[in-house]
Formats: structure tokens, C-alpha cells, sequence
């Protein structure tokens, strides 16, 4: 989760540290005249509010920033130039605002200004209300002119008005004087009228620019701080998400160490380390001084708590899958029972291995499969005594032809009866549960049933498949789990402890 943080922090700050100093200018162009009217048409102004919308998505589309591009000779693409644009649309106030950044910020005026008289030049509106415009204004020009020509010869007439002293002369100036005031009065009223038109006529679909861009003196603010957080942010929710799908993906047994006292509903009796081959397959006899032998004894030990006061001399070892390393746990539990002083012999009931007698050293010979196919033989044939005292081996023979068969056979339990006479504690090894129906034809004969499972490779639900099947079909107590292949911290027993592997 901390990596998941800090390295798309870093990574973000890196990249954003690297980037050049971005300007931005502004253009802002006027749909329509109402803002000139003295009278705006609420029609007018709905009409302009949305042919702004209309030419703020024409600002960006090709036909505008390929003209932009050619107009300035900019070496870049019509959607490199897009993408450097931001339009925004006041409605209400139909305007457009056309915001360009750029590395230069003489650049970035240029293509702003570019673009709003690209978009003022396309509307249909503006060529023809320009020429409207100039026609209008040439009348007022030439209107004023005569008001101001009209006052001037008023003007002229009172000065020799006041020179004048026959009647006859004052009344013919003052008859021309009334004559020039209407005159004058009416060229006022058409100066009027044509103003008023020019000062009130509300075109929509005309586009003006309002506020060229000028060249921004700063450059915009970093927003470095928010994104390196957003990047951490963002690369926490990625990790925890991550977490949670390799969680809920996990099916592996979840083993957290010593502290955790129970796997499966059942409790754990002990841990023992990954059984090195270099260190031989019987590290009770090879190495009796290791941690690793130490932890087989605590095994024994608890399993010995566990049965105490009990009729549980006969006990099954099996696993939901092979390659969980059950016969050899089994064979060095058994070394370690026998190394307490108690009689114990181990029967290799795995007719299809058959690989038990290789971790004791022990020639192959007859075995369980000949006692069990002969009625008349006797358990004592088949027992081999193994280099340690008090601890037998019996064989599981040759290849069978259909050792489920064997194993339904009432040979088997005659065995057992025998057996538990002669010794303290009977271990039987069995094949996998979930592989072959051996081993819950052996839970039915034995008193207890210890499933072994292995700490990086056993799938929960295949142990969870195992337990029932042992529990239901089986009908044997299951006394508890052996977690095979926990991983060893420390060198010394005294002080060492287990946590699941990987």
C-alpha cells in the first residue's frame, strides 16, 4: 500500500516538474447585436444563447483549426490544435470564450485572436451586417452634413438680418429663414430615424469580437501539490483494489502463524518447516538438535494431549491432494513417537505409491497388500524393523491390481485389532482424499483422522472438500490439522516461530 502511494507520487511530480510553463490567452467573441439594443427581443436573445452553443463546437472542429493553422503557418495538426483550445459558452450572455494555451504566450494570443476571426468571418451574419452598417452610417454622414450646411446658412441669414433696414429686404430674409428651419428640421427628423434603426436593429446570428486576447504577462499556476496527491491518492485505491482481487482470488489455506489456533474449523495441532531433501527424510534421527526436529516433537506432543485418556492408538494421515508432503511428516512423527519410548509402527496403507519404506532406508519386500490377500498369513511377516528402536515399518508390497478392493476387505481391521495389542500408537498413511476413496475407507476403521496440509499450495476449498468428505462419508473424528511447510524464522527452537510461506 506505502509503494502503491509513493511511487505514483514521485513518478507524478517527476513528469510534472519536466513540463515548460504553459500560457493562456483569451478571446471573447458576441453572438448576435441585442446587447446593443436598447429594447433586446427575448426571442432574439434565446436564439443568440444557442447558436453560441452551436459555434463553441464549431471553434474546435476541424474546418476552423485546420484555417487557424494555415492562416499562422503553425507546424501542428488540426487535433493538436484542438486540443489545445478551451471554449466556454456564457449562455445569458451570448458569449463565447475561446481560451488557448501554449509554451509562448505571444503564441497563444496569436491563436486565440486567429481563431475568434475565424469563427467572426464563417457567420453568416456578419459580412451582411457589416455592409448594412456602412450603408447606414454613410447616410447619417451625409443627413449631418446637410443639418450642419442648413444651420450654417441660418446662421448666415441672421447675421445679414441684422444689417438689413428696408422692409421689404427683412421680409423676403426672414421667409428664407423659415424656409431653411424646415428644411434643416426635416433632414433632424430623417438623422433621427436612421439612427434609432442602426442603434436598435438585433441581428442573432452575427458574431462580433467583444475582447481580443492580449499577450498573458505570467504564466498558469502549477497545480504540482494537487497532483501529486490525486496520483497517490489514485495509486492507493489501485493497490487496495489490487489487494482485494489477489484476496478474493486467493484460495490457498490462510495461514498467519502460531497465534492462529485454528484452519478449517479445526484445531491446529502443530507447523512443521519445509523438510529440506538435504537434510535427509528423517530429520529426528539426522539432525535431532534442529528447530526442524524440534517442531515434529511439538507435533507429537500436541497430538499426544490431544488423545489423552482416549482409545486413539489408531490414527490416519491424509491430505486433500498428493504432493502435500504427508508421508513424510508422517514418517518423521512416527520416528519422534518411537524416540519417546513408545512402540509405534507406521503402515504405509498408500497401495499406490508405495514409496514409504525409501525414507527408512528399507529394502522392498512384501507387504499390507499380501497380508490383506492372503487370509492365512500373519501380521508379524510383514513388519520390518526400521534403524530406530521402538519403531516398525509395515510395507504396503507389491503393485495391486484394485487396492480400493484390498482396503474394503476384513482383513484390514483384523490387522488393526492385532496391532494395537503389540503397540502404543498405530500411524497409518493413506493416499490423498480427494484423489481415490481409500482414505475415507480407512476413516472408517481407524479411531482418529489428522489431515496435513501444505501452507503454499493447499486450496481451501479442496481441504474444506476433504474435512467433509472424511467427516460425513468417513464418519471419523477428525482430531485436528497439521500445517506442513510453514516458514521457519530463527535459528534456534527456543526462540523460533512460523508464519505461512510466501
Amino acid at each position: 500500500m506505502l509503494l502503491g502511494a509513493v511511487l505514483p507520487m514521485a513518478v507524478s511530480y517527476y513528469l510534472t516538474s519536466r513540463q515548460p510553463d504553459l500560457y493562456q490567452a483569451k478571446a471573447t467573441v458576441m453572438v448576435g447585436s441585442s446587447l446593443q439594443s436598447v429594447s433586446p427581443s427575448p426571442g432574439v436573445l434565446t436564439m443568440s444563447g444557442q447558436l453560441a452553443q452551436a459555434y463553441a463546437e464549431l471553434a474546435k472542429r476541424r474546418i476552423i483549426t485546420e484555417a487557424v493553422a494555415q492562416r499562422l503557418g503553425l507546424d501542428m495538426s488540426p487535433g493538436q490544435l484542438a486540443r489545445q483550445m478551451t471554449v466556454r459558452v456564457q449562455a445569458q450572455l451570448q458569449l463565447i470564450e475561446i481560451t488557448v494555451a501554449d509554451s509562448d504566450p505571444q503564441w497563444a494570443a496569436a491563436i486565440a485572436n486567429a481563431v475568434a476571426l475565424e469563427l467572426v468571418q464563417r457567420s453568416p451574419g456578419s459580412q451582411q451586417d457589416g455592409e448594412r452598417r456602412a450603408f447606414s452610417e454613410r447616410q447619417l454622414r451625409d443627413v449631418r452634413a446637410k443639418i450642419e450646411e442648413m444651420s450654417a446658412n441660418l446662421s448666415e441669414q441672421q447675421h445679414a438680418l441684422a444689417d438689413m433696414t428696408s422692409a421689404a429686404e427683412i421680409a423676403d430674409a426672414e421667409e428664407r429663414m423659415v424656409a431653411l428651419e424646415r428644411v434643416r428640421v426635416s433632414y433632424q427628423t430623417v438623422y433621427a430615424s436612421l439612427l434609432q434603426s442602426l442603434i436598435t436593429e438585433q441581428t442573432p446570428n452575427v458574431l462580433t469580437i467583444m475582447e481580443p486576447a492580449t499577450e498573458p504577462a505570467f504564466p498558469v499556476a502549477r497545480k504540482t501539490r494537487l497532483i501529486v496527491a490525486v496520483a497517490g491518492m489514485a495509486g492507493v485505491v489501485l493497490a487496495f483494489s489490487g489487494v482485494m482481487v489477489i484476496e478474493f482470488l486467493e484460495d490457498r489455506i490462510r495461514w498467519e502463524g502460531p497465534a492462529q489456533e485454528t484452519v478449517l474449523g479445526l484445531p491446529v495441532l502443530g507447523e512443521v518447516p519445509d523438510l529440506s531433501p538435504a537434510d535427509g527424510p528423517l530429520v529426528i534421527r539426522k539432525l535431532p538438535g534442529s528447530s526442524m526436529a524440534e517442531s515434529v516433537r511439538q507435533l507429537r506432543t500436541a497430538i499426544l494431549l490431544a488423545t489423552n485418556n482416549r482409545s486413539h492408538k489408531v490414527l490416519l494421515f491424509t491430505s486433500a491432494a498428493p504432493q502435500e508432503g504427508k508421508s513424510l511428516v508422517v514418517a518423521n512423527l512416527a520416528a519422534a513417537m518411537a524416540e519417546s519410548g513408545r512402540r509405534t509402527i507406521l503402515v504405509n496403507a498408500d497401495l499406490r505409491k508405495r514409496q514409504l519404506y525409501k525414507l527408512f532406508a528399507a529394502a522392498r519386500g512384501p507387504g499390507l497388500i499380501e497380508f490383506l490377500g492372503d487370509s492365512s498369513s500373519e501380521p508379524e511377516a510383514f513388519i520390518q524393523q526400521t534403524s530406530m528402536p521402538n519403531l516398525r515399518l509395515f510395507r504396503a508390497g507389491r503393485q495391486p491390481s484394485n487396492p480400493t478392493s484390498l482396503l474394503t476387505s476384513s482383513r484390514f481391521a483384523v490387522l488393526l485389532e492385532k496391532l494395537k495389542r503389540d503397540y502404543d500408537v498405530i500411524l497409518v498413511d493413506s493416499p490423498a482424499a480427494l484423489v481415490v476413496p481409500d482414505a475415507t475407507i480407512l476413516a472408517t476403521l481407524v479411531d482418529a483422522a489428522i489431515l496435513v496440509v501444505d501452507a503454499t499450495i493447499t486450496s481451501r476449498r479442496a481441504a474444506l472438500r476433504a474435512k467433509r468428505k472424511l467427516e460425513l462419508e468417513g464418519k471419523s473424528k477428525l482430531l485436528g490439522v497439521v500445517i506442513n511447510r510453514a516458514s521457519q524464522v530463527g535459528n534456534d527452537y527456543r526462540g523460533y516461530y512460523y508464519r505461512r510461506k510466501g
